[in-house]
């Protein structure tokens, strides 16, 4: 679950809590296979089977929105009762907003 939608998720914090050296992301075909739900519409509601969600602790007591299974379809709701339904952990999971700038800055150096 992202945090605010402008927020870009810390890798690495992301990696030590799951306790994996390396995170990628399935094939278009094995994401649809996993979930039901095409790469781009993938939600936590009504997936083929339970799946772990982590919650980026930003969130907490914030309306977000999420993706409802279809693109140009999200619905809004709040973040703790989401929390509360999917039973997420509740994680430091986003880049500070400086570490962001930062990145920026050296990518448009290098281009």
């Amino acid at each position: 679950m992202p945090s605010p939608a402008l927020q870009a998720a810390d890798d690495a914090g992301l990696r030590a809590l799951l306790a994996v050296s390396r995170l990628s992301l399935p094939d278009a075909g094995t994401a649809q296979d996993a979930t039901g739900y095409e790469r781009g519409t993938i939600t936590p509601f009504g997936s083929l089977r339970r799946w772990p969600v982590i919650a980026d602790a930003r969130i907490a007591g914030r309306e977000i929105t999420l993706g409802a299974g279809e693109h140009r379809v999200a619905i809004a709701a709040a973040a703790d009762d989401v929390i509360a339904i999917l039973d997420a952990t509740i994680a430091d999971i986003s880049e500070p907003d400086d570490r962001r700038t930062e990145d920026r800055k050296r990518r448009e150096q290098a281009t």
